[in-house]
């Protein structure tokens, strides 16, 4: 989102777009409904579900010195599908989080230490001219 020249390494603003697979399982041990013949009791087994979600996920990152970066990127998860349908609701749902809410927002931020290990040099090479191609411009 930067222009290269302007950002020269130092500076990343940027957008991600996920789509996210959670393969989870759940049960209930046991529950009491209270309605108007009485107290019930049950429990539900436990079963695999498989829940989908999106995830929109900006940020910016700077560098502050030469070896320390700072940044942060927001985590704007939407849930498609909890894999359970609209009367049993997970409570979480990993990699997306509560799982009652249609919508799961996240902030992450960070300081980045860099531990120069080893510098590569690297030198551009230079074309050479064969003598042959210099000697026909001369005379030109």
């Amino acid at each position: 989102m930067i222009k290269p020249f302007e950002a020269a390494g130092k500076y990343y603003a940027g957008i991600g777009l996920r789509y996210g697979l959670s393969i989870y399982n759940s049960a209930v041990p046991s529950f009491q409904h209270d309605n108007y013949w009485g107290t019930g009791i049950g429990s539900i087994p436990s079963s695999t579900h498989v829940a989908h979600f999106f995830e929109v996920d900006p940020g910016i990152k700077t560098d502050i010195l030469k070896n320390l970066s700072i940044g942060w990127n927001l985590r704007l998860r939407f849930l498609v599908y909890s894999g359970t349908g609209k009367d049993f609701k997970p409570v979480s749902i990993p990699g997306y989080g509560n799982g009652v809410k249609s919508f799961s927002p996240g902030i992450n931020y960070y300081i980045i230490i860099n531990i120069p290990y080893k510098s590569v040099y690297v030198k551009p090479e230079v074309e050479k001219v064969h003598e042959k191609e210099t000697e026909s411009v001369k005379q030109q």
